[in-house]
């Protein structure tokens, strides 16, 4: 795994454990055991970590919308879709825990 996902799968580790307000470039560098500049040379701030894991999210939904369009849809499907999207949702729960913070 390239280090820019790592930083961001830390990041949205941090995020869900800890939320917006504990969460920083050094923490996220000194969980890795790399430095503050390393994490910084890849994502500026913590906006625009949350910024990729807000994109990330929206692109694993758009494409299960588009393998599911491409299908017959089945109660099955269905469920496994609305699964899917439950799991989602819980995997980048911060992004709903602090939705006002973010959107400022």
């Amino acid at each position: 795994m390239k280090i820019k996902e790592k930083i961001k799968n830390t990041c949205l580790q941090q995020l869900n454990e800890r939320g917006m307000d504990q969460v920083s470039l050094r923490s996220i560098a000194s969980e890795l055991q790399i430095s503050h500049g390393n994490v910084a040379y890849h994502y500026a701030n913590i906006d625009k970590i949350v910024e990729a894991l807000y994109y990330d999210l929206i692109e694993k939904l758009n494409q299960r919308v588009d393998s599911e369009l491409q299908s017959d849809v089945q109660f099955e499907s269905m469920y496994a879709s609305v699964l899917f999207l439950l799991q989602s949702f819980y995997e980048y729960r911060f992004i709903f825990q602090h939705f006002d913070a973010i959107l400022r």
